[in-house]
């Protein structure tokens, strides 16, 4: 698959996603870009389950071939300020610099501004993580500051780059 003729879809995350997303989030390429608390490689059925109840996300699968590629979900959703966080991770090293993480977020902010009718979409990404700084800049996300040495890798603190996007933009 080339970026060319890639085509993802998303379906919602369910249950029996589990086993899927546990290895991608356990996976160190993709753990040291997340969160503390997926980082610390202790992702469990417990915290997939809540992340699916809880109603300020909304977390998807994406789809190649029917086969899952990678990760995309929108959190912290607030309906009153129509304002969410985007995240996302490509599965494995045979998946990147195909654009697959480009399509994700290209997807899920179609659901942001039509679906949700949210107005701004925001992102954090780990200085050093020069894909995912691509991925928000093709998808028209502006670097808006920079949130200093808060993040943690092999005990070396960086800056998070904050992004966002507004509808129409």
């Amino acid at each position: 698959m080339t970026k060319d003729n890639l085509s993802i879809s998303l379906r919602e995350m369910n249950q029996n996603d589990f086993g899927t997303v546990c290895s991608w989030f356990n996976n160190p390429d993709n753990a040291i870009w997340l969160k503390s608390v997926y980082r610390l490689g202790k992702y469990n059925p417990i915290t997939h389950n809540l992340s699916l109840k809880e109603k300020a996300n909304q977390l998807f699968i994406g789809l190649s071939d029917k086969s899952p590629v990678g990760f995309v979900g929108l959190s912290q959703i607030d309906l009153i300020d129509r304002t969410a966080m985007v995240w996302y991770s490509v599965s494995g090293e045979e998946n990147r610099n195909k654009g697959i993480g480009t399509q994700l977020v290209k997807l899920i902010l179609k659901k942001a501004f039509d679906s949700l009718n949210l107005h701004t979409v925001y992102a954090h990404v780990a200085e050093p993580n020069v894909s995912s700084c691509k991925v928000l800049e093709k998808n028209n996300f502006q670097r808006i500051g920079v949130q200093r040495q808060c993040h943690l890798i092999n005990g070396k603190f960086y800056d998070r780059i904050l992004f966002d996007i507004i509808s129409g933009k």
